[in-house]
């Protein structure tokens, strides 16, 4: 399944503010490219998990404008707004599943990458 540009721009900065800028010398998400793991995430991933993650995007790209009181894009946010977006959707029924849906792709994502797996595999040491 390919995604619109706008719908795979908003579901990669959902992903990536997720999860907080690690200590030590392991990168943040946010300066990953993650352009390898979506393919291998749209080819290969279960229908189950592709369909709640674009759920979890589309629900937020839904809340986004409502929490900030403003028409906004989640491709867009800064990183104090999504704090807000986050903490609106803590109110929410059902957004605690998606949040954690989130986070598990995120995960996937970042440890998909390989910096990223090198640095673990050498105990944490760049």
């Amino acid at each position: 399944m390919r995604l619109a540009r706008p719908v795979h721009d908003m579901r990669e900065a959902l992903v990536k503010a997720t999860l907080p800028q690690p200590d030590g010398a392991l990168p943040a998400l946010a300066n990953l490219d993650l352009a390898p793991f979506w393919l291998r995430f749209d080819q290969t991933a279960p229908a189950h998990l592709r369909a709640g993650l674009l759920a979890a995007t589309t629900a937020f790209a839904a809340l986004a404008p409502v929490a900030l009181l403003r028409p906004v894009r989640l491709d867009k946010l800064r990183p104090s707004e999504w704090e807000t977006v986050f903490r609106a959707s803590c109110q929410l029924p059902l957004f605690a599943d998606l949040v954690m849906l989130t986070k598990v792709v995120a995960c996937l994502a970042y440890f998909d990458d390989d910096a990223v797996q090198d640095i673990v595999r050498a105990g944490g040491e760049a």
